[in-house]
């Protein structure tokens, strides 16, 4: 499965660079996937919210398209078990000018942070150096069963784990 980002990164600018029509195939990618999840665990590395947050950053949308970009991604989160933000602790190296620079990222984490907190989202943070970042999924599932378990004695589930960006 190609990651949402290598998909929208073919037909539209990514990061900093990116515009309204980016953030608008982003928020679909997003709902499609979403809509298509199948399995009892779902893991997805991006959401509704960061589309959110990259449309707030950027100031690339009229109000109301971000009206309903913010009603869409409540009811999305709301849906949700467990929302994880991964705060990273070092910067990523910026190696051509597509890469977001470390300064938009921590815009981006600022914008998720402010959203969550004036919509009432549940994050749970977690910091992690960059290199660490793709062992987290794992962490997640085990954190999940181990809760699943503690509350009925579920033993195992079916899980489908999807790339996101």
């Amino acid at each position: 499965m190609a990651r949402l980002g290598q998909e929208v990164g073919r037909a539209f600018p990514l990061g900093a660079q990116a515009n309204a029509e980016s953030v608008r195939a982003f928020a679909n990618a997003h709902r499609a996937r979403e809509a298509s999840a199948r399995g009892s665990i779902q893991i997805f590395d991006r959401c509704l919210l960061d589309a959110l947050a990259y449309a707030t950053v950027l100031d690339c949308l009229p109000a109301v398209e971000v009206q309903a970009l913010l009603i869409d991604t409540v009811r999305s989160v709301r849906c949700s078990d467990q929302l994880l933000l991964l705060r990273i602790t070092d910067d990523y190296p910026v190696n051509d000018e597509r890469d977001e620079t470390p300064e938009f990222r921590r815009a981006i984490e600022a914008a998720i942070l402010t959203l969550a907190r004036q919509h009432t989202i549940e994050l749970s943070e977690c910091s992690v150096r960059p290199e660490s970042a793709t062992r987290i999924a794992q962490a997640v599932v085990e954190r999940h069963f181990a809760r699943a378990k503690a509350r009925s004695g579920l033993t195992t589930a079916k899980v489908s784990a999807n790339e996101g960006e």
